[in-house]
């Protein structure tokens, strides 16, 4: 990705991808406050599940991505994301009375399931429930929750997602019912080890490396720039 740059001033693209989550939130404000100091530095965002995002990470078609945990990560540099998301199952409000707040673990095995085609996740869901992933009844697998929504819709079975992937696109007839006992899953900013970005994306990942300090992407920069200054010797 080609970069101009005079002193501070910077141009040129980051290239994002995004799972559907409450980390969107999070990203959205960081990007708003980036633009505001570099207003010559665009965003593009792919949104995707982890399996893809990755994968284009590999093929260099992407500078960073931000993931729900659990994640493969050996071959990334990765940085805590303050979003965390419960899990729940979205289902039709009609067939869920609406006293009820929560979804046992036995009710979620003995519900017709629409899950995530992801292998690390079915796993981590499998040892959740103490079940095999052969004795869940699979209605569909997805990649995005917003086609699977449709699907609850239909009847066809209820979605096994975490809150945010619901709230971001929402659907009038359905609700979200979190499950109990609790369960909770985090996000990581990941990028490729070993591997140059441009310059704007260096700087970029280095504000979500800060998001729990006060440092500003203009101390980020500057920060940057005397590490770069040592490696070379200078």
């Amino acid at each position: 990705m080609e970069l101009s740059e005079k002193g501070e001033f910077l141009r040129g693209i980051i290239r994002i991808g995004i799972i559907e989550t409450s980390a969107m939130r999070i990203l959205t404000r960081e990007m708003q406050k980036f633009t505001a100091q570099y207003p010559h530095v665009h965003f593009e965002i792919y949104s995707a599940d982890s399996d893809d995002l990755t994968r284009s990470m590999d093929e260099n078609k992407l500078d960073l991505a931000i993931l729900l945990e659990p994640v493969e990560s050996a071959k990334y540099d990765k940085t805590p994301i303050p979003a965390k998301d419960r899990w729940g199952l979205v289902v039709r409000k009609a067939d869920f009375p609406s006293d009820r707040k929560e979804m046992t673990f036995s009710e979620v095995v003995a519900t017709p399931l629409i899950l995530p085609r992801r292998f690390i996740v079915l796993e981590e869901i499998s040892s959740w429930l103490k079940v095999s992933d052969k004795d869940l009844k699979v209605a569909a697998y997805h990649n995005l929750p917003s086609n699977a929504l449709d699907l609850v819709s239909s009847g066809m079975g209820a979605l096994l997602c975490v809150k945010g992937s619901f709230t971001n696109r929402g659907k009038s007839g359905l609700r979200f019912v979190p499950i109990t006992p609790e369960r909770v899953s985090g996000h990581v900013a990941v990028k490729k080890k070993n591997r140059p970005i441009a310059k704007a994306a260096a700087i970029f990942w280095e504000t979500l490396c800060a998001l729990d300090s006060a440092e500003t992407a203009d101390e980020v920069l500057k920060k940057l720039g005397s590490r770069r200054k040592k490696s070379a010797g200078l």
